[in-house]
């Protein structure tokens, strides 16, 4: 079985919190939208966020974790918010582990992710996880979409970790309480497993490879890396030129409707080939050159 998780950042963080929990929304019923029904969600948060949106599957773990910058402003630096999602999602996993799962699916509040996940997951359980290299990059504001290859290196959307040796990794085994305070996280796992491995996605596949663990990757276009919600932390990369998303992306990745019947010009679908081909070959670059990253240290 699958656990999907994720973390909700602290409202102080936020430019507008209402909009950071209508994100979540979207991105709540995306998850769900799962073909098998076999999955769990741990979201965790410093409060339950207000939404419009119930599932029997989704369960909320809320923690008292202090604002990772006292300043009431979104302009965090990477360092704290990487400490923050790290000890948030490690703490979800500590509470995920009662239900036994095979894999944690982590995905941030604000993406888009495939409906196909769990049902491949969960005839593939005997896998140190998976990674998600082919995706899309979505622009929130011209609801426009481009494919994006190498998207493990950008989105935190993209890691499927098998959930057993991950928590073996974190020195986390069954005696260790669910009621866990931050700084019992930080050094349980360690801060350099809290703010690279958990906290920065870009480290966690070639973490595992030193370990002796071959994370794969998933063999379709696998996630959303949503850009222009007016709060994102990442700046906006290859989103200029997509294509108006249509009803079988939407249906692919659980958005209720398509918000244009719009069709794709000749020249645009020109522009999103030509940068889907760039795309790859600049991730076939980056594969060649350096591999898969490990965390700072190693």
């Amino acid at each position: 079985m699958v656990t999907f998780l994720t973390s909700i950042r602290h409202p102080h963080n936020s430019n507008n919190f209402a909009k950071v929990e209508s994100l979540f929304e979207m991105s709540l019923r995306s998850v769900c939208s799962q073909t098998d029904p076999n999955f769990r969600v741990v979201v965790v948060a410093n409060d339950i966020p207000r939404i419009n949106f119930t599932d029997s599957r989704v369960s909320y773990h809320i923690v008292d974790f202090p604002c990772p910058d006292p300043q009431r402003s979104s302009a965090v630096s990477m360092n704290a918010l990487a400490r923050d999602k790290g000890t948030k999602l490690l703490a979800g996993m500590l509470t995920a582990r009662e239900s036994k799962p095979d894999y944690f699916a982590i995905f941030d509040a604000d993406d888009l992710v495939s409906r196909r996940i769990a049902q491949y997951c969960n005839t593939h359980t005997s896998e140190a996880g998976w990674y998600i290299d082919s995706g899309y990059v979505v622009n929130s504001r011209l609801w426009t979409t481009q494919r994006k290859s190498g998207l493990f290196r950008y989105c935190g959307s993209t890691l499927v970790p098998n959930a057993s040796q991950l928590l073996r990794l974190a020195n986390i085994d069954d005696s260790v309480s669910t009621v866990i305070s931050q700084d019992q996280i930080i050094r349980l796992a360690s801060p350099r497993f809290v703010d690279h491995v958990i906290g920065n996605h870009k480290y966690m596949i070639g973490y595992f490879a030193s370990h002796g663990l071959r994370m794969r990757p998933l063999p379709f276009r696998a996630a959303c890396w949503m850009l222009e919600t007016g709060e994102n932390y990442s700046l906006g990369l290859g989103v200029t030129h997509g294509l108006p998303i249509n009803e079988d992306f939407c249906r692919e990745f659980g958005i209720s409707a398509a918000p244009t019947n719009r069709h794709a010009s000749i020249a645009e679908r020109v522009r999103e080939n030509l940068g889907a081909a760039v795309s790859t070959v600049g991730a076939l670059r980056e594969r060649l050159m350096g591999g898969f990253p490990l965390p700072p240290g190693d």
